[in-house]
């Protein structure tokens, strides 16, 4: 088993509410417990800061899931 960690920024597609961000936060941690996944998610300002960390195959395909995620670009 082999651990990575990723890094990555983007930049929202639109502004998130409140709202938005809980229920993102919310479904992100259930999910990660799942999948046994660590990390950080940070919203300022439009911009996205996130850093993952897993089992590499688990971090692999999240990130391929996150890169064609409607709510942001300039990943």
């Amino acid at each position: 088993m082999i651990m990575i960690s990723i890094i990555y920024g983007s930049t929202a597609t639109k502004p998130m509410s409140d709202v938005d961000l809980i229920d993102l936060l919310s479904q992100s941690r259930e999910n990660n417990k799942v999948q046994n996944l660590t990390g950080m998610l940070l919203y300022h300002d439009g911009t996205f800061l996130q850093v993952l960390e897993g089992e590499a195959d688990v971090v692999d395909a999240l990130y391929e899931h996150i890169l064609v995620d409607q709510r942001h670009d300039d990943i």
